[in-house]
């Protein structure tokens, strides 16, 4: 069994790379499929008509967009979300669901909300922009020179977000790739063979010169087992 796997041991690779592709999809299309349904925010700060207080509005803006890509995904707006919507979920459970991204030094924030059901992730991912208005309302002052606004609400997404086919079949390539040459480096290890090699291939045969009768010691062994009534005598000193 050992000779035979050392013979197809450059097939090992090329099926366990099929193995890992194949496993890969299986276990991929057993996945429920997940929606990601987006909204969008703008933090807005009002200021005069001066060069200094627009500036310094800018950045204050900037900065309530850091601070509020948490608040976003905190439990007072994940509790309102819940009520609203007359979820069944836990506010973890939602806020795990959740997902804020804004580019730097932009007042912009993407909010987005994944669910295996499409409408509801759009559903969920309005009511969570629409309590936030809120609650920074609540928050902040009431002369507050920050306002948010929803410039773009969350429409029932078309197409899965996940799984990741590509990804997953990637990685059963790869990780059939690596199990595949690890069996192979084994398999070249224990390579059976009756003597060892020299590097050619050719195994090694240790002789010593007799120098008295100019055989080696694996010549003179054959003699005296072909003839065992004459067995070499060791010169005498």
């Amino acid at each position: 069994m050992l000779h035979l796997a050392f013979r197809l041991r450059w097939l090992i690779v090329p099926v366990l790379i099929l193995t890992g592709l194949g496993g890969a999809f299986l276990a991929t299309k057993q996945i429920q499929p997940t929606y990601a349904a987006t909204c969008r925010l703008f933090v807005a700060v009002s200021a005069d008509t001066s060069p200094a207080e627009t500036y310094q509005a800018s950045l204050l803006a900037k900065d309530r967009v850091i601070a509020y890509q948490e608040l976003i995904k905190g439990d007072r707006v994940a509790w309102a979300v819940i009520q609203r919507l007359g979820l069944n979920i836990s506010m973890p459970e939602l806020e795990a669901r959740v997902q804020t991204k804004s580019e730097l030094n932009s007042v912009v924030i993407d909010v987005s909300v994944t669910d295996s059901d499409q409408q509801l992730a759009a559903d969920i991912a309005n009511a969570v922009c629409i309590e936030f208005q809120i609650f920074v309302v609540e928050v902040e002052a009431p002369n507050s020179q920050i306002n948010v606004k929803l410039v773009q609400s969350a429409s029932r997404p078309l197409s899965a977000s996940g799984p990741n086919l590509s990804r997953n079949l990637m990685a059963g390539a790869f990780i059939g790739l690596l199990v595949g040459a690890g069996v192979t480096i084994l398999l070249q290890r224990s390579r059976p063979q009756k003597y060892p090699a020299n590097g050619t291939g050719a195994p090694i045969a240790t002789e010593v010169a007799d120098r008295s009768e100019g055989k080696t010691d694996v010549e003179s062994a054959d003699s005296d087992e072909a003839y065992p009534g004459h067995r070499r005598r060791d010169p005498e000193t």
